[in-house]
């Protein structure tokens, strides 16, 4: 059975991000360093927060104390997803999520926009672009490779944030921010005669645009047992979002990405050569050095997002002690990568197009959503 998942916040929300800047204080050393004096949210749930709701929603009756019923440990598993476990994780009758997206009033569904793509104009938020279709070959250390000739690299690519898979327009953001300014009271006065730096610091918030909403799909057994309309709270500032959740045509999260966004066929040093394109519809966990994919494709247009692992404490008996964070953060390769294939040694596009696929495939990702792909099949006529 396939569900379809929408989020809406209910007002500005905070989620955590691993990009906080922090106060130095006059000894201008590590001693010194204060708690992050100015800190903002990220726009988007990462997909294991998504894959939490989704395991939420699917408890019966949720308790204080976090304990899970035989028939809650049957529906949703019994541990929480880690994206870093060395053993095949069970969650019940939860299959797989699916990359989030967002929605608006008419269904319409937007994704991370192509790293490959940008505005030309911008009007009413949205605009016409230009995807590289321009390449031309250079010598470098790791043998010829190519680069778009629209790329100019002293000037900035402005991609813009987001691609309507429905209309194939550019939107520039669909977000709105807000500061707010809180005090840390760790950092106030200890006693009438010592009295610690100031604890006021500022907080980010995002807003949503009125009209949208987040997206995504679960693949679940037609046994689960879940809650059409509920409100889950999200993140460590716990913002609450209202949930919708229906049944959803079968294939209902089939993506495709307009050609014009990824043209079959590109010109190189003048002359058509067919092209097929690897794009990331999530955030994609590479448990290798994450440059080492620039070899095993032609050209890569990619962004890396901070990331780190939460796991569950369950003997904890309040929420602040619930979650542990892993010791080490990751990168991930932020959703609208692209990876472009020309064929080399050999190999057709197509071939070198699926040696890559071999590569990112990493099955316990998926089942939250990461490391999901829309591939392309350039094919010169």
């Amino acid at each position: 059975m396939e569900l379809k998942i929408t989020m809406t916040p209910m007002a500005p929300y905070f989620l955590g991000t691993e990009r906080n800047a922090s106060y130095i204080g006059e000894q201008n050393s590590q001693q010194s360093e204060l708690k992050p004096y100015f800190i903002r949210s990220a726009e988007l749930p990462s997909q294991s927060a998504l894959f939490g709701i989704l395991r939420y929603l699917g408890i019966e009756k949720p308790s204080s104390d976090f304990r899970l019923s035989a028939q809650d440990k049957m529906n949703i598993g019994e541990s929480s997803y880690n994206l870093l476990s060395d053993i095949a994780q069970e969650f019940g009758r939860i299959h797989s999520i699916s990359p989030l997206m967002l929605a608006d009033r008419e269904d319409r569904r937007y994704i991370p926009a192509p790293r490959n793509c940008q505005p030309t104009t911008i009007k009413d938020n949205y605009g016409s672009f230009a995807s590289f279709d321009e390449f031309c070959v250079v010598a470098s250390m790791d043998g010829a490779r190519y680069l778009p000739s629209q790329y100019d690299e002293k000037k900035a690519w402005h991609g813009a944030q987001f691609l309507c898979l429905d209309d194939g327009k550019l939107y520039d953001s669909l977000f709105q921010t807000q500061v707010r300014v809180g005090i840390n009271r760790q950092n106030q006065r200890k006693n009438e005669q010592e009295q610690e730096s100031s604890g006021f610091f500022k907080k980010e918030y995002v807003i949503l645009k009125s009209g949208y909403s987040f997206l995504f799909y679960a693949n679940v057994d037609d046994a689960f047992r879940y809650k059409s309309d509920s409100i889950a709270y999200v993140g460590q500032g716990r913002s609450p979002f209202t949930v919708h959740m229906e049944k959803a045509e079968p294939g209902a999260r089939q993506i495709t990405i307009p050609s014009s966004c990824t043209p079959p066929i590109v010109k190189v040093n003048g002359k058509e050569q067919a092209v097929c394109y690897a794009v990331a519809l999530s955030d994609c966990f590479y448990p290798d050095e994450i440059a080492d994919l620039r070899g095993s494709c032609s050209f890569m247009m990619a962004e890396s997002r901070d990331y780190r692992v939460f796991t569950t404490n369950y003997e904890a008996q309040s929420s602040r002690n619930r979650y542990r964070k892993h010791e080490h953060g990751l990168k991930l390769l932020q959703a609208g990568s692209v990876f472009l294939f020309f064929g080399k040694e050999g190999q057709t596009p197509q071939e070198q197009m699926a040696a890559f696929q071999g590569l990112v495939y990493h099955p316990h990702a998926g089942i939250a959503g990461f490391n999901q792909f829309y591939f392309s099949d350039g094919v010169l006529n």
